[in-house]
């Protein structure tokens, strides 16, 4: 695409001079496109005039503003009183835009007149020429305003004779904030102002007349820049543009004027440079819209996108995708420029750079580095200087002093910690990973469900984790301490991370005991250092390789007597055969030793293939070639090889007893540094070693066994500091707490790894790989802080007595990102209802239809539930399709709804609901929380309604546990320290805990390593060593009772079908475990559906019935069936309205159901709206409904049939439940038989 920028203003010429658009340019022979700079227009203006399309019937109507170049032209005749008017057209090219000043001009050029005209002239001019074109009616632009001072444009269309565009009609919906002068508007309780131009809409709002008042802002030189930013509204486009002396230039201190007339009026442009370093261009006006007949203003609203629609896709309006660009562009610009944007992107990168809780100040220095553009230290100066230069925010937050002062690591709030792959990603850096040559990429498998987290891998939009996550117990939660990382030190994570990471340490990365790679080569997973299942390893301090012998011409036998070589024996006879005295020889390829490696340690290994005590006595050399080849048949091709000077006598060996049994040589390491010493050495050459002397003893052979054949393993250093020669363990631990806790290992915790590695014998590498696996368990390695423990050994918490009360279980399932419950649950049959006021018929379903549009569920397709009994606008209800599972429990009695339900902190309707609900309404992150913990003045702050129920249950004797089995989640935190956490278990179950330990006492080196730390150090290093505690105690309690689990049905394999079924497999341990009540958490995403609701809804409920119908059928077969009740919750349901990707948006009241054995179901409770749009006091714009039952009116009845029955327990559950009169509660008899 060539892109032409005029640089100077040039004059029209000929029909350029007579036309308002321009299209297209002729340029020396090329034609450009003209495309308009952006724009906007007022919304509101005097004047107006209807524009209609070429033909009558149905031709769509509309306004525009007659100063505007907005529509054709369309000529009538002088005489127009003939009753069928037809128009013709005089333009100078087709397509041709104008005002409705040159329209006229254009049409008294011909001897005509512009007319509400009924047809062009086809005759004349072909349709395809046509467009929307000006007439002489009159248009008067009108507001409806609903009860938060909101409005909607109607346009009033005299003579009218056609359609009129949805959202300019008496039946628009799109509504749109204004700023009401005084914030006082038109509504319902001031009788609509009294304004003689307005009249009361029988939903509760207004329509009014307006009328538009213009004029000048400053009669004179305004005071300063400011003063001219914070008054004019309306811009202008650059004078410069315009013709030589069209305006006097004068520059002031702060500003440049332009002035048109030589004083300063309306048609006056200031130039102005803010402080972000934009210019702006201000006219100096004011444009004011009145209600008709009354003294309400606000501000005329600005649009990019023209209000004249199209008639059908690609049809003649003016709407274009160059002012969506425009507009698109002017929407991100403003919230790029918006004064929170530095500040909360400075929080959010400083926490992401390690410091959880940045104080004021330096979140204020990132802020003012990233509206400044620059940031100097020193010397040193970064960025452009232009705001939002992230060079600048970045030099910000990495050299400020509370990034690096030592002194911070006295506080005990500093710090963080740190990120589950970062963790990972540091310790393979910081013990020098290295990847087998062979294999391309380093692979780390399964990480989010193992871990977490995994690079470029966020299952939602939201990251891995909230950056204003509290923990649910610990210093940080009674602090109110932010600690976003913490939200991943879920059980089964902790456990998957150090799973991992004990495997890198003793198998390589493999997946050997649920590491974090995949097996490969061959061999098993074994604690030995040789890695064979590995595709790399770590290579800190003494590193071990292996080389077996791998084919028939790799080892070989030579008779000394004729010299005859035997390549294909399958058994190696070291010594003397029964025959003669013979050579061995071993080639072994690909040595993984780097050349000038310090070789610490070498041997052979061989196993038994004879069993053989005699006297034996061996030497063993090697061929000093720096690649030898593989052998021959020829002979002497064993004893005619070079042999190195360094030798090794393998004297006295002791007697192979048994058949199978491994035996090494002695250290050969004199040997192989003499091979690697050679100058022509490198990394993964081959290596052969010759044996001979007196004596028998017989090993495998390759072509005898290939899995045993000779083995050489080299033991190696790149250079002395790594080397354990010389070398204490204590000093190797104080390398490794340098390497991988920047030096913060405290002293203690350092004695306990030298105790716990002074355990394996001497066996230096087998220390160093355990010391590392301890390291890595350390509040210091998963921290930035400092840390000491307090001498004070962690207790359990109170153990809960058992009982012999009946079992019961709460399963909350909740569908993450906002259901559109509506379609769930929607009208299928309702009687027909006189309005009083209209006198219309209408009934529930029309009116669903009517706002749903395109994407309702209609009766056709949903599966239709009798609602008689329920005291609801219709006599049935449809639900979804894919959901038979919940139509059949619900006709079974087994399963209930509860219609138009939501947060609610007292009664409201939508006079009063932002201020009696104290929350940011429509918001994920915000909903969603608040949904989980029911308690919006937070009287019980940082618990969920399970976890409150938890608390008093247990204080009631009943032996309780809580599991998530999809995160963290507040909706189980009780009070902190009262009863056990949340157990948080992966929907798919639980994996064995370090099931090889390095040593016999590794899991109480692991707690002695995390016991309760001093409350003088780090709050983060407590948060990480109390996790650990206690994940591994419920891990213990968990895994062995799991693991004896056998469940009757076959559950999907999908994310809820797994996390139900480990519900169900949960729920039947429950005598094992000693419980008698178990409240469990599941969810399922996917369900914030902006587009394309229709399939998302499919295939979202097409796995919850899959799911759900497993649970039922299992919970009936394991004879609890009537002890479970799943109750089902979301952030919010969604707008009625869909949008215009076939989605729908952020709504607020929703349908839920719930279902269990002894419910008393097959009804819908609550109130389903009979009225979706905004004439019913709970009805927002686009059908946002406000709920009418709050979920304290579900959980009410739940508490009571869990055992909680008590008005004061209930309210300590239900801290909002004293809001609402008895009767929007639901009692256990409500809900259940």
């Amino acid at each position: 695409m060539n892109t032409v920028i005029l640089s100077n203003n040039y004059d029209c010429f000929l029909d350029e001079c007579e036309v308002d658009t321009v299209r297209v340019v002729n340029v020396e022979g090329l034609y450009y496109e003209y495309v308009r700079p952006a724009c906007v227009e007022q919304s509101f203006y005097n004047g107006a005039k209807k524009l209609v399309k070429d033909r009558t019937g149905n031709a769509p109507n509309t306004c525009a503003n007659p100063r505007m170049p907005t529509a054709m032209e369309a000529c009538c005749p002088l005489d127009a009183s003939i009753s069928r008017i037809k128009a013709t057209r005089n333009y100078i090219y087709d397509g041709e835009r104008m005002t409705y000043g040159r329209a006229n001009k254009n049409c008294a050029s011909i001897g005509r007149k512009l007319c509400d005209f009924e047809a062009i002239d086809s005759s004349i001019v072909p349709e395809f020429k046509t467009g929307y074109h000006w007439t002489t009616a009159k248009c008067s632009i009108e507001i409806k305003i609903d009860q938060e001072g909101h409005v909607a444009i109607v346009y009033n269309i005299e003579n009218r004779r056609g359609d009129q565009a949805l959202h300019i009609s008496e039946e628009s919906l799109n509504y749109f904030k204004v700023y009401w002068e005084s914030n006082e508007y038109p509504n319902r309780f001031n009788n609509c102002g009294n304004a003689s131009g307005c009249t009361a809409l029988s939903g509760g709002g207004c329509q009014c007349e307006t009328a538009v008042a213009e004029g000048t802002v400053f009669f004179s030189k305004p005071s300063s820049a400011d003063e001219i930013l914070s008054t004019l509204l309306i811009g202008s486009m650059n004078p410069e543009v315009f013709d030589d002396g069209t305006f006097i230039k004068q520059k002031e201190a702060e500003f440049t004027v332009y002035l048109k007339n030589g004083v300063y009026d309306s048609d006056t442009v200031f130039e102005v440079v803010d402080d972000m370093y934009r210019t702006f261009f201000m006219k100096n006006a004011f444009s004011r819209v009145k209600v008709v007949g009354g003294n309400f203003y606000f501000r005329n609203a600005p649009h990019f996108m023209s209000m004249i629609a199209d008639s059908k896709p690609y049809g003649i309006g003016e709407t274009t995708r160059r002012d969506a660009e425009y507009e698109t562009e002017a929407v991100l610009d403003h919230y790029f420029y918006h004064p929170n944007v530095a500040p909360f992107l400075c929080i959010h990168f400083i926490k992401r750079f390690g410091i959880s809780n940045p104080s004021p100040l330096y979140v204020e220095k990132c802020a003012v580095a990233f509206h400044n553009g620059t940031y100097s230290s020193g010397s040193h100066s970064y960025g452009s200087g232009l705001y939002g230069d992230l060079s600048a925010l970045i030099a910000s937050i990495a050299l400020d002093r509370e990034a690096r002062t030592p002194v911070l690591d006295a506080d005990p709030a500093h710090g963080s910690l740190r990120e589950p792959i970062l963790k990972v990603i540091g310790f393979m850096r910081a013990l020098k990973f290295e990847q087998d040559p062979r294999v391309p990429t380093t692979k780390l498998i399964f990480m989010n469900e193992k871990i977490g987290q995994m690079a470029h891998s966020f299952e939602t939009v939201f990251s891995f984790f909230s950056s204003d996550h509290i923990p649910n117990n610990g210093p940080l939660h009674f602090a109110s301490l932010t600690s976003p990382e913490s939200a991943k030190l879920e059980m089964p994570l902790t456990i998957g991370l150090l799973n991992g990471i004990f495997s890198l340490v003793k198998y390589g990365l493999s997946g050997c005991n649920n590491g974090f790679g995949m097996n490969s080569g061959s061999g098993s997973c074994k604690d030995d250092g040789l890695y064979e299942k590995a595709i790399g390893a770590l290579r800190f301090g003494p590193v071990t390789v292996s080389s077996r012998v791998t084919s028939s011409s790799d080892d070989a036998e030579q008779r000394s007597d004729n010299g005859s070589v035997l390549v294909a024996s399958r058994d190696l006879s070291l010594g003397e055969s029964k025959r003669s005295s013979q050579w061995v020889g071993m080639r072994f390829t690909n040595i993984q030793v780097p050349k000038k490696a310090i070789v610490i340690g070498a041997y052979i290994e061989f196993e038994v293939d004879e069993i053989d005590k005699k006297a034996t006595s061996l030497s063993i050399r090697g061929e000093p070639v720096d690649n030898p080849s593989e052998f021959s048949t020829e002979n002497y091709n064993i004893s005619n090889r070079l042999l190195t000077n360094a030798m090794v006598s393998w004297d006295d060996i002791p007697a192979w007893e048994k058949i199978s049994d491994k035996h090494k040589t002695p250290d050969l390491s004199p040997i192989i540094q003499e091979l690697v010493d050679r100058s022509g050495w490198v990394l993964g050459n081959s290596v052969v070693l010759i044996i001979n002397g007196t004596g028998t003893r017989v090993a495998e052979a390759w072509d005898g066994d290939p899995k045993n054949a000779p083995l050489l393993v080299v033991t190696y250093s790149t250079d002395d500091e790594s080397a354990p020669t010389g070398r204490s363990t204590s000093e190797i631990i104080d390398n490794l707490a340098t390497l991988l806790t920047a030096g913060r290992l405290n002293t203690e915790r350092k004695e306990h790894i030298l105790e716990a590695v002074k355990s394996t014998g001497g066996d230096v590498q087998a220390g160093l790989r355990l010391a590392e696996q301890l390291v890595a368990t350390t509040p210091e390695f998963h921290t930035t802080s400092l840390s000491a423990p307090s001498g004070e050994n962690r207790q359990k918490q109170r153990a809960q007595s058992s009982s012999t009360d009946e079992y019961k279980s709460i399963v909350y399932l909740y569908f993450d990102g906002g259901c559109d419950s509506f379609n769930m649950l929607a009208p299928y049959s309702c009687p027909d209802i006189i309005d009083p006021v209209s006198g219309k018929t209408s009934n529930t379903y029309d009116k669903y239809l009517a706002i749903r549009e395109h994407v309702a569920l209609t009766s056709k397709i949903s599966l239709e539930i009798d609602a008689s009994d329920s005291s609801q606008p219709c006599t049935s209800f449809g639900i979804h399709p894919n959901l038979p599972t919940l139509r059949d429990l619900y006709n079974e009695r087994s399963a209930l709804f509860v219609a138009n339900a939501g947060l609610l902190l007292k009664p409201v309707d939508k006079t009063n609901y932002r201020e009696q609900t104290p929350t940011q309404l429509f918001s994920h992150n915000t909903l969603s929380r608040e949904t989980k913990q029911v308690d919006l003045n937070e009287e019980i702050s940082g618990t969920g309604v399970l976890g409150r129920l938890n608390d008093a249950l247990a204080e009631f004797g009943y032996s309780t546990s809580m599991f998530s089995i999809s995160g963290s989640t507040i909706t189980l935190a009780g009070q902190p320290g009262v009863n056990p956490p949340q157990s948080v278990l992966r929907r798919t179950g639980l994996d064995s805990f370090n099931s090889e330990p390095s040593s016999t006492n590794m899991k109480d080196t692991i707690k002695k390593l995390n016991n309760v730390t001093n409350k003088d150090y780090g709050f983060m290093s407590e948060t990480w060593a109390y996790g650990l505690y206690e994940a591994m105690d419920q891990h213990s309690a968990l895994y062995d009772a799991l693991d004896q689990v056998s469940l009757s049905q076959s559950f999907p394999a999908t994310n809820l079908g797994n996390q139900l079924s480990t519900v169900a497999e949960l729920i039947q341990t429950h005598t094992q475990r000693g419980t008698n009540r178990d409240l469990f958490y599941v969810s399922l995403g996917g369900f914030d559906t902006h587009a394309d609701v229709g399939p998302a809804l499919a295939a979202r409920f097409d796995e919850v019935d899959g799911a759900l119908s497993a649970f039922v059928n299992e919970m009936k077969a394991q004879g609890l069936w009537a002890q479970t009740t799943l109750v089902q919750f979301s952030d919010f349901a969604r707008t009625l309205s869909p949008n215009s990707g076939n989605g729908t948006d952020h709504g607020w009241g929703q349908n839920v159901f719930i279902m269990g054995g002894s419910l008393n179901g097959g009804k819908i409770m609550g109130n389903y709206p009979g009225e979706f749009s905004e004439k019913s006091s709970i009805g927002l714009s686009r059908g946002r409904l406000i709920p009418t039952t709050p979920w304290d009116a579900i959980w009410n009845g739940i508490a009571q049939w869990c055992g909680v029955t008590t008005e004061s327990d209930l309210d300590k559950i239900l801290p909002m439940r004293k809001n609402f009169p008895p009767t929007h509660l639901f009692n256990i008899s409500d809900l259940y038989t």
